[in-house]
This record gives structure tokens, sequence and C-alpha cells, in this order.
């Protein structure tokens, strides 16, 4: 098994994150089985997520603290990406709600921050 990157770590909490944005749209549409699913599963992202820092190393986790501050920078982007497209794709006005646009910019979040950590690996100091 290969040891525990602290990286990936920030990516699933990124994750988290993401599924989590898509609750309130749920929410107020009355999907109420995708919204025990969409729980269920950032639930089970997030345990896995506990348990893999608790088996990581004390240099793992110094690179987690490091690559969880890129988390929000990334997550801005995303919010802006997607708010910019929603906003190109509706004649530039805001309609459908902000609940359809916030999931689409946290995943795009993630993506960017995985694609960060990709391009630009963390060094431990």
């Amino acid at each position: 098994m290969k040891a525990v990157n602290g990286e990936r770590l920030a990516v699933l909490v990124g994750l988290v994150l993401a599924m989590l944005a898509a609750v309130p749209g749920y929410y107020l549409i009355g999907d109420r089985e995708r919204l025990l699913l969409i729980g269920a599963g950032a639930v089970a992202v997030a345990m896995a997520t506990l348990m893999m820092w608790r088996h990581s190393s004390e240099a793992e986790r110094r690179r987690f603290y490091r690559a969880l501050s890129r988390l929000p920078i990334a997550m801005v982007l995303g919010l802006a990406v997607a708010l910019l497209g929603h906003i190109m794709g509706n004649a530039g006005t805001l309609t459908g709600g902000w609940y359809r646009w916030l999931p689409w910019g946290m995943t795009t979040g993630v993506v960017l921050q995985a694609l960060w950590c990709w391009w630009r690996p963390l060094t431990v100091q």
C-alpha cells in the first residue's frame, strides 16, 4: 500500500466540501433521496479522509496543512469560473438560482486544486 499523501488528503477535503455544496439545492427542490445519498457519500468520504489522516506521518500532515491552505484559492477561482459561465450562458443574468452554480463552482475548485497539486507538488520543509 502506498503511503498517505498530504495533497491527496487536501483534495479529499475539497471533495467533501463540493459534495456538501450540493445539499442546499437538493433541499430547496425537495429531492430528499438525493439529499440522503449526497449526505451519506460526504460522510463516507470524510470518514475515509479522517482515517487516512490519522495514519499519516508528521511530515505528510505538514504537507496536508500546506496543501489545505491552497484550497480556498482554488475554490474561489472555481466559483468565479462557474459564475462567469452561468452569467454568459444566461444572457448576462443570474437566473436559475445560486444553488445551481454553487456545486459547479466547488467541483471546478476541486479539479483546480487537484491540477495545482499535480502541477506544483509541495515540498516538506
